[in-house]
């Protein structure tokens, strides 16, 4: 008797799934497995960058080995091979590149250094989208194998029973690439842990959903030219790498590709809306569904980072004072600098391309950066909703003109009339959201 089994890896499972290929390509297919997991305590760096030298590798010994000719395919679509950062700070490391042209050029000058002749990777997926792939399945009748692929970047998160976490960047371009081919009803099945569609995302989930839809939109609505000036110096480093082809035509190209796949996840949103949007129901809250009808997509990220500390100090800021009131303005904004303090680290991971800080701690000449600051006004007794306002508008002269400014405002005994009129006659100034709190 040997030792005892150990129980099988979520990897091991999913290539399990090897059998769907071998019973509709019979004879054509050889599988080999290889025993690689983690263990021990997880690395505080968790992206796997090395899994494309790893599989690489794997491919390249085999074919060594195996065949006379050292040649392997990737099969990854273009637009997650390219990965254009999704916002302004996802840059250097923090942008996965482990399929990129450039990347596959230095694994192909290794090999071929190794091998000591020429080694091919071949990536005809490349000039595909998402959906693309999918409509591949659709067109040879092999929609069905679907569900027995695995795409999730996120498998040690507690999946239960389901393959994929459903919140990665590889969820959220699976489930949008199904919608845009119309097969999200394949697709679905009970493989995801948690549906972005009909549930509150958190944390760095949110982001991610936020970061993709809104960067097909952008790709969806910009002209070429435009594409071209804002994507510049990621499309210098990639035409160097896309061979046979003259710069003008692989920018051309590129666009093109990021143009469909933008129009594909617009095409996706719409059928989500259709299929889930049940008019006899609430939206819930903070799901993707309520995402789309609120186009909170289309807003800036300063703005839905405003959005969201008024709606954590709408919750906090009446229970501390649901007894006694704030003794002065002083003492409101100890409470407010508190809540901001204690959900720094969410709003962070939230909201990682807008900053913010509390007004009151900040001088005048440093901002340090941030792109929101927060200014709490306490109506009550001479401090009429005129003097907070001119309080207000002079705030509004004396911080610079890049920041935006959240104005806080508690209004306890309800001297503000008309609330909607209040806000509306601020914000029309500009740079301002104002959050008034009864």
């Amino acid at each position: 008797m040997g030792a005892a089994r150990r129980p099988a890896t979520f990897g091991a499972r999913s290539q399990r799934r090897i059998a769907a290929l071998k019973s509709r390509y019979p004879k054509r297919l050889a599988h080999y497995k290889f025993d690689c997991h983690l263990s021990g305590v997880p690395a505080r760096e968790e992206t796997q960058r090395t899994r494309s030298f790893l599989y690489t590798s794997i491919a390249y010994a085999l074919s060594a080995v195996l065949s006379q000719n050292k040649r392997f395919s990737i099969y990854e679509n273009g637009i997650t091979s390219i990965n254009f950062p999704k916002r302004q700070d996802m840059v250097n490391s923090r942008t996965s590149r482990t399929t990129h042209p450039k990347t596959i050029a230095l694994l192909r000058e290794f090999f071929s250094e190794v091998e000591g002749a020429e080694v091919e990777i071949s990536t005809p997926y490349f000039w595909k989208t998402k959906t693309d792939v999918f409509d591949v399945l659709d067109q040879f009748g092999q929609k069905n194998l679907i569900t027995t692929l695995v795409s999730c970047g996120s498998t040690r998160r507690n999946l239960g029973q389901a393959t994929h976490c459903g919140g990665c960047s590889q969820c959220v371009d699976r489930r949008l690439g199904a919608y845009g081919a119309g097969l999200h009803d394949t697709d679905e099945g009970g493989i995801y842990a948690f549906n972005f569609i009909q549930e509150r995302p958190k944390g760095e989930d949110r982001t991610t959903l936020m970061d993709y839809v809104r960067q097909a939109r952008d790709f969806a609505t910009w002209n070429e030219d435009h594409f071209y000036q804002k994507k510049l110096e990621d499309l210098i480093d990639l035409t160097e790498y896309l061979p046979g082809m003259l710069e003008n035509e692989a920018v051309e190209r590129v666009w093109n590709l990021c143009s469909r796949h933008g129009h594909q996840v617009m095409g996706a949103l719409k059928r989500i809306q259709v299929v889930h949007d049940d008019l006899t129901h609430d939206v819930p809250e903070g799901s993707l569904l309520q995402l789309i009808n609120e186009r909170e997509y289309l807003k800036e990220p300063v703005l839905r980072l405003a959005s969201a500390i008024c709606e954590r100090l709408s919750r906090s800021i009446p229970l501390m004072f649901q007894r006694q009131r704030p003794a002065n303005e002083n003492d409101l904004n100890d409470k407010v600098s508190g809540v901001l303090n204690t959900e720094r680290d969410r709003f962070d991971r939230e909201h990682p391309a807008a900053k913010f800080s509390s007004a009151r701690v900040v001088a005048d000449h440093s901002l340090n950066g941030t792109d929101l600051l927060v200014e709490s006004k306490y109506i009550r007794g001479k401090t009429s909703p005129s003097v907070a306002t001119e309080g207000i508008a002079a705030d509004l002269t004396k911080y610079p003109e890049k920041c935006h400014i959240l104005f806080f405002v508690y209004d306890p005994e309800q001297a503000i009339r008309d609330v909607e009129d209040y806000k509306t006659g601020i914000e029309s100034k500009g740079r301002c959201t104002v959050c008034v709190v009864r």
